[in-house]
């Protein structure tokens, strides 16, 4: 479904949240250095899905 890769930008981004990090002012670079992956790809994966994290994960993580 998803590579490795993939899966572990999406990781370090709930990890980032679950931290307390702002979804809307998060880097690109602050995800990949979580994540343990260079900035191109990254951005390539997270750029089409930005409005998917923001909205949903934002949200949840500020309520609890």
């Amino acid at each position: 479904m998803y590579t490795e890769k993939q899966q572990r930008i999406f990781g370090a981004v709930l990890d980032l949240a679950k931290q307390g990090e702002n979804l809307y002012t998060v880097k690109v670079q602050d995800i990949a250095t979580a994540a343990g992956v260079a900035r191109a790809p990254c951005t390539n994966i997270l750029t089409p899905r930005k409005k998917f994290w923001c909205t949903p994960c934002s949200g949840a993580w500020r309520r609890s």
